[in-house]
């Protein structure tokens, strides 16, 4: 029987984080999130843990600032200093059996959802959304090109071609199929929406960008756009980690910059997360050690978040990391045609040989 419920569980947390606030009468627990570095101030928490009431609940966490969310697994108490190997060993075994319920089974943890995208429906906007993409950076891509690059035109093309449910109303379902593309994150779970017409939709959807779970899970940690590369760890060559802000500004790094070289090159967007969360979540995914790093932060950033919000809280300086920068008059980032790219780079770490 599954022991560490109630107040159980929160002696367990407290055993290895002391500093774990009880929250909600017991039903939560808030410590601090490691994944987004949180607030400034460490009296302030922001990621909640949910204390199982019954044998039968999973220990869920979400962090209210970054929305890094999940199972409580032995990976997460590792993390968080957890030692004991009978916890460990505990937690995994209640979260195996849970995992085969009909309630938790989509909870369960893939490293990549087995999406489908190599449909793409006759629908009236294709080609104006087409166009949005190639006019925005300057691109000729055609379908099977964005296919490749896990681009999607029509959210219903993916729900019907995977046997889905849309995870929201029917109403805000309708209105991304028809007035947005979508980004496929890492592990297929997420898609990153853009909005592509100028149309006024009401408040729900009316905005540039909109977060969409695919398949209604849980664990977010994996929902970075990458695209679509090659990666050979036994090349002397290290591999180049592109990391930029937007989904746009990775999409014109890739075609503009690097021809669509997508040989020892990673191209991530960070999206709304930090540079720091983008390279972790790469690194561990992927193992690699030998790698530079190439950054290309917004210009309207300034030097002291670039110095103290980015650069900070990256610690893996074994690595050689370049700063870059669109010195175009009146362009902030890379998402633009080549023809208003003016790059600018600037090496602020050697690699130590």
């Amino acid at each position: 029987m599954f022991t560490l419920i109630g107040q159980n569980f929160i002696n367990m947390i407290k055993s290895f984080y002391p500093q774990v606030k009880v929250a909600s009468g017991g039903k939560e627990v808030v410590v601090r999130c490691q994944q987004c570095g949180d607030s400034k101030d460490p009296k302030h928490a922001h990621l909640y843990i949910k204390v199982p009431q019954t044998a039968n609940e999973l220990a869920l966490y979400q962090c209210k600032k970054c929305n890094f969310r999940g199972v409580v697994n032995d990976a997460f108490l590792r993390r968080y200093g957890c030692q004991d190997p009978r916890v460990l060993i505990d937690v995994v075994k209640h979260n195996n059996e849970l995992f085969k319920s009909p309630s938790y089974a989509m909870m369960k943890k893939m490293d990549i959802y087995p999406l489908k995208n190599t449909f793409v429906s006759n629908h009236p906007r294709i080609v104006e959304k087409i166009q949005y993409i190639n006019n925005r950076i300057g691109a000729n891509f055609n379908v099977q090109d964005l296919i490749k690059l896990k681009i999607f035109l029509n959210l219903y093309d993916i729900l019907n071609q995977n046997r889905l449910h849309g995870t929201r109303h029917k109403m805000v379902t309708d209105a991304l199929n028809d007035h947005f593309i979508g980004f496929i994150s890492y592990d297929n779970s997420y898609s990153i929406m853009r909005k592509v017409t100028e149309d006024e939709l009401y408040k729900t959807v009316n905005k540039r960008y909109i977060n969409y779970n695919i398949i209604d899970k849980l664990e977010s940690s994996k929902d970075f756009y990458v695209i679509p590369t090659r990666i050979n760890v036994e090349d002397p060559l290290p591999v180049r980690i592109h990391i930029a802000e937007g989904v746009f500004d990775i999409l014109s790094i890739y075609y503009n910059l690097y021809k669509c070289d997508d040989y020892q090159n990673i191209y991530i967007a960070a999206a709304g997360k930090s540079y720091a969360q983008a390279l972790n979540f790469i690194l561990n995914e992927t193992g690699i050690i030998n790698y530079e790093l190439h950054i290309y932060p917004d210009n309207d950033i300034s030097q002291y978040e670039l110095e103290h919000l980015i650069l900070k809280r990256i610690r893996m300086l074994c690595c050689s990391i370049h700063v870059h920068n669109n010195m175009y008059p009146g362009e902030k980032d890379f998402g633009v045609p080549i023809d208003m790219i003016k790059p600018q780079e600037m090496i602020i770490h050697e690699q130590q040989i």
